[in-house]
């Protein structure tokens, strides 16, 4: 009886055992499973972002460079301006024989080219010591002196 109470146990354990590894391989494999999910979706959040992130990128160099190509557009304009400005100023200095407004007008087209709000030109006295006031603009002030 003893021994059969014993086999009977020892019976009872070796399959409390089994089950016992079975269900463990079975969480073990579960739980695999649902890493390799995690991991998977992990992964194609991951390129989701990295999509996101490259077009956006992309769209900022597109209007970086859009931007860029304006900006040129618009200052290679305004030196083209400028040197038109300067060519029609020449013609006009050439044709000047007054020396006031060919001064008068060199001021006027400083201030043009530097976008000044204001200007004086001072010419040496005859003996060359000293500098002496000879045309002044401000727009601010609305004061024009000096010149013709």
């Amino acid at each position: 009886m003893q021994n059969k109470l014993q086999e009977l146990t020892e019976k009872i354990f070796k399959e409390g055992i089994s089950k016992g590894n079975a269900e463990a391989e079975k969480i073990i494999n579960d739980s695999k499973k649902e890493a390799g999910d995690i991991v998977a979706n992990a992964k194609k959040e991951a390129d989701k972002i990295i999509s996101n992130a490259k077009k956006k990128s992309d769209e900022i160099k597109s209007s970086s460079e859009a931007e860029f190509r304006l900006s040129s557009k618009q200052a290679i304009n305004a030196l083209k301006q400028q040197i038109t400005d300067l060519v029609d100023i020449g013609k006009a200095l050439s044709a000047q024989h007054d020396p006031s407004s060919v001064l008068e007008m060199i001021l006027s087209q400083a201030r043009k080219v530097t976008k000044a709000d204001g200007g004086t030109l001072y010419l040496l006295t005859e003996d060359g010591r000293e500098l002496a006031f000879h045309v002044l603009h401000n727009d601010t002030l609305n004061r024009y002196m000096g010149g013709t």
